[in-house]
């Protein structure tokens, strides 16, 4: 028997997925790990995303994932397996990627030197997704900087299932085309993009503009990055300026160990005022009292 360990245990874990169809063709019975039947199992594959997720990790499993390394990668044979769905049986959406790798390498991000500098094509919907399923979520970490995103985005067009960018399109690449490609996809809760730092502010505006042309503002959220090299009077502008253009912001914090309790503060208190929609018609000097 396989045992699959999920350290984060937050969404659906693809590479495991893929994992437990690798193991099933081979006749394997593959079942969520349980601690207390440790010794059953002949092989224990666990993953651990996040460098803060803690768990119960022994010497013997088989381990991977960003909170362990950023170089080490599932083999071809595994990567190129449809997900077993039957992990999730309530799951009402297919997930997967199209594309991986990016060419921005912000400091703040792991994906360029986990997946490369560079987005590549990797996959077609139908090597993830399950017919059954209306809904898709996309992890591509930037999907628009790839040589094929129109072929890509007319496919999720013509697919005409609800699609979740999940980590966001790069606002800095739409273009008037990209806009209304945008525009004709059945979009899965809202398109998101982001504003990180101050020096792509022009460029980030400029794509707001354009997107805004085709999409209406209420189907579009801003990832706001804070605590990494913003000051609280730029965080505060980009709100103010995100909600002008009727712009959902969404906080995004950048976290420390170094951090002191003054700042670790304030970037709770702003995440609570702003990730809260019940808050929206409280001003910040209105929530600080």
């Amino acid at each position: 028997m396989v045992g699959l360990y999920d350290v984060d245990g937050k969404i659906p874990n693809l590479a495991l997925m893929k994992i437990s169809t690798a193991c099933k063709s081979l006749g394997e019975g593959v079942e969520w790990y349980i601690k207390e039947q440790h010794s059953k199992y002949s092989t224990i594959y666990a993953s651990k995303i996040f460098t803060f997720s803690s768990g119960n990790i022994t010497d013997d499993m088989i381990i991977g994932g960003s909170g362990i390394s950023l170089t080490e990668r599932l083999p071809d044979v595994i990567d190129n397996q449809f997900p077993d769905y039957s992990l999730y049986p309530f799951l009402d959406y297919s997930v997967g990627q199209l594309t991986r790798g990016c060419p921005r390498g912000c400091p703040f991000c792991i994906v360029s030197k986990k997946d490369g500098n560079v987005s590549k094509h990797i996959a077609e919907l139908h090597n993830f997704h399950r017919p059954s399923h209306d809904k898709i979520m996309l992890l591509d970490s930037n999907i628009l900087a790839n040589e094929h995103n129109i072929a890509h985005l007319h496919a999720l067009i013509s697919c005409k299932k609800k699609i979740c960018f999940s980590q966001g399109v790069d606002a800095r690449l739409i273009t008037d085309e990209i806009a209304l490609l945008l525009s004709k996809i059945k979009i899965w809760k809202q398109i998101t993009i982001a504003w990180d730092m101050e020096k792509d502010e022009q460029d980030i505006l400029c794509g707001i503009s354009v997107l805004l042309k085709y999409v209406k503002p209420y189907k579009i959220q801003c990832f706001v990055l804070i605590g990494f090299n913003t000051t609280e009077e730029y965080d505060l502008y980009r709100i103010r300026k995100l909600r002008e253009y009727k712009i959902d912001p969404y906080i995004m914090s950048f976290k420390r160990e170094s951090d002191s309790k003054e700042k670790t503060r304030y970037m709770n208190k702003l995440e609570r005022w702003i990730n809260s929609r019940r808050l929206r018609n409280v001003t910040w000097e209105q929530y600080n009292k």
